[in-house]
């Protein structure tokens, strides 16, 4: 029994050796993917040059023009890309109560109306999984990794999934705002005194969301009565909200750090996001 001994020791070694080069080589083309991805949005972002001007808000609804004069400054140059570092807790369902905490990075274009977001999420100390959701020349995509290497679940090529990620797109462009700007392809239409409905089109997909103002001008919640979510019988639309707040002043535009998203399931306020903004840049053109 004793003479085994080195021999299982050498097998077990060897095996973890293996099983840790395939591991490493899994990161490596995962890594790969993400910095593709990350290029495609970068090379395509090419904004128009010319800067703000105040006099185009003319044609908006009073609320919204309020809302552009509050959080840019006329004459100031379009942001090409702008890069987020957030932390935060999420659940995968509103079925779900377990809450984890993540760390993710999130690239915005306002050129292409895309995002790529990566996040790490800790299940155990020693476990973490990746979810990766982009959109990019109008296509969805969403994926979920075991130690950022081994894919467990990937979603793609469905028509609802676009649409969600455009909706997400138009939700969270409140951190690129001049995305929101009429020159980059929204448009708005006045609801009442402190909501507008902005609507835009990539790729043939058209969304809209009703945005809501508060009483400093600031964008605090967005609402959508339809948005697709994925279930396990499928894709249901449901109505989902988003709320914004802490608003900062970033390159001379303000920003809101803080945000909420949630799931409205007969009509109960079912969280399943909450994130602070760590980290914003603002590429300009």
């Amino acid at each position: 029994m004793s003479d085994a001994m080195p021999w299982l020791t050498l097998v077990l070694v060897l095996t973890a050796a293996g099983i840790w080069a395939v591991m490493l080589h899994l990161r490596g083309k995962t890594k790969q993917a993400i910095q593709h991805a990350e290029l495609e949005l970068e090379s395509t972002s090419d904004v128009a040059q010319e800067p703000v001007d105040f006099a185009e808000l003319a044609a908006l609804p009073e609320i919204v023009q309020h809302y552009f004069r509050h959080v840019l400054v006329d004459g100031q140059r379009r942001i090409r890309l702008t890069r987020l570092l957030q932390r935060g807790t999420l659940r995968t369902s509103t079925r779900n109560p377990r809450w984890l905490t993540f760390d993710a990075e999130q690239v915005i274009a306002p050129a292409t109306r895309g995002f790529l977001w990566i996040a790490r999420v800790r299940m155990l100390p020693w476990i973490s999984l990746q979810i990766c959701d982009r959109f990019i020349a109008g296509r969805g995509i969403g994926e979920l990794r075991m130690f950022s290497a081994v894919r467990i679940a990937s979603d793609h090529d469905h028509p609802e999934l676009d649409e969600a990620q455009l909706h997400r797109y138009l939700a969270e462009a409140v951190w690129s705002p001049t995305a929101l700007l009429p020159t980059s392809g929204v448009r708005w239409t006045a609801l009442d005194d402190e909501s507008a409905l902005a609507s835009i089109t990539v790729q043939g997909i058209h969304v809209s969301l009703e945005f809501r103002f508060n009483a400093r001008n600031e964008i605090c919640s967005v609402h959508c009565p339809g948005r697709w979510m994925r279930t396990r019988s499928g894709y249901n639309k449901v109505p989902w909200q988003g709320r914004f707040a802490d608003y900062v002043q970033s390159n001379g535009m303000r920003v809101p750090l803080a945000g909420e998203v949630a799931w409205l399931e007969d009509s109960d306020w079912q969280s399943v996001w909450k994130g602070r903004i760590e980290e914003i840049r603002h590429e300009l053109a």
